[in-house]
Parts: C-alpha cells; structure tokens; sequence
C-alpha cells in the first residue's frame, strides 16, 4: 500500500526512519550490549542522519489490562533521517549495522517508515521527543483493508491520545518500500504508533484510564486483521541527536 496520500489529519511528518528490531535469548544481551555501545562512533558521521534511540525493555511492573508486554523484543533501534533520500545514503554508508547480523541467536527485522508527530493539544505543535517510556504498538501484514484500517486508525487514535492523563509525546509510523541494504528481513508493518510517558507511573496510569477504554472502543470497530498484533512496554535512550 502506499500511504503517501493518506490524510494525517493534523500529523507533521518529521522523519523517515530505519526501524530494526531485534529479539533474542537473554544470553545474546551482552554481545548486543556491545555492539549498541560501538554504533555512535559510526552512526555520528552519516550526513542527514537526525537522532539514533534504541529502546530497551522496560523496568518494573506494568499495570495493562488489555497486554502483559512480556515478550517485548531485546531491544529497538531506531534512525531518523532528514527525507528519503539521505536515509539511503546513510544505510548504505554505515556498515556498522551488519554487525547485528552477526550475534548468534538473533532474530531481526527491519522497516522503512515515515514518522508522524502529533500535538498534545489541538492547534499546538508537537512537543520534543523527550519522554523516555513508550507503550511500542507495531501491526503487522495479513490486512484485510490496510487503506481502510489506516484512514481509520490515523482519525480516531491521536486525536484520542491527546486526552490520556501524562502523555508525554505522540508518534504513528507508516511504512514505506525499500531494499535493506543490510539484507535483514522487512518487518511487514501494516503500521505502527507509539505513545510516550515520563515514567512507569504515568504509563500504568494512562493505560488504565478512561480513555484507554475509548481507544479501546475505537480497537473494536477496526477493520478486521489477522496478522501480528505487538505492544511491548519500551524505555528509550538517545544514543545520537537533540529531543
């Protein structure tokens, strides 16, 4: 599908992304630890390239009725680039990210997205992303109308977000074709959202609010999918960039 004509309704695009996520056994941690620790050096020197986060599993008990995030991935790295353009040349430039590749016992994925940042109050801009704990949502491929379901989605969600109690940033995620040059597999996102929160307190209570139970509303009227369905409780440190 290409979203390049769906309706924001009120979104600022302000990146295009290179998203991998990486799951594995606890025993793959230091090895991954390690190669994380070593991708500023490589990462600082790729033009057009805005900020680099990884998000690790989160700390704590989470209070969610709906998901117990308990099979969040080993970690998320995710670049943003400037535009189309630059995010090629820098994935073709940084041969850092193979060595992911290389950890035994991993299982990786990658996407192309376009990142879309809401306000938390109508007619304001949105807020700088500094709010490190994110409920992570990703939806994934068999869709049976992901026009459908993204129009929808892009209509009732944000809008609704704004209102939940400690919100702290807004992003949905929309994916985009591309060759990795990385050769790692395409995550095949229908697309995705991120809600984001000072810390665990403020995510509990959000995700036990009264408008957690509206989104949840809006969750039943969806167009009817039968592919993977992820939220995974997040804590995302800023390796490269401003908020």
């Amino acid at each position: 599908m290409n979203h390049d004509d769906v309706d924001l309704n009120g979104g600022h695009e302000v990146s295009a992304c290179y998203e991998l996520r990486i799951e594995g056994p606890p025993e793959s941690g230091p090895a991954l630890r390690s190669v994380i620790a070593g991708l500023a050096f490589d990462l600082g020197s790729l033009d057009g390239l805005v900020s680099a986060d990884v998000y690790r599993p989160g700390e704590g008990s989470v209070n969610d009725p709906y998901f117990d995030h308990a099979d969040a991935p080993l970690a998320i790295l995710m670049l943003d680039f400037t535009d189309d353009e630059a995010r090629a040349e820098g994935l073709l430039q940084c041969q850092a990210l193979k060595r992911f590749g290389a950890i035994e016992g991993l299982s990786i994925t990658s996407a192309f997205l376009r990142r879309i940042a809401y306000a938390l109050e109508p007619g304001a801009a949105p807020p700088p992303f500094t709010a490190p704990i994110s409920n992570v949502v990703r939806y994934r491929r068999p869709h049976s109308d992901e026009q459908a379901f993204t129009t929808f989605y892009l209509e009732t969600h944000p809008i609704t977000q704004q209102r939940l109690p400690g919100i702290g940033a807004i992003h949905c995620y929309l994916p985009q074709q591309g060759v990795d040059p990385n050769g790692y597999d395409d995550a095949d996102y229908v697309m995705g959202n991120e809600v984001s929160f000072d810390d665990l307190a403020g995510f509990n209570g959000a995700m036990r609010s009264e408008v957690r139970e509206e989104m949840r509303a809006h969750f039943r009227q969806f167009p009817a999918f039968t592919g993977l369905l992820t939220h995974d409780y997040m804590q995302r440190e800023r390796l490269l960039g401003d908020p």
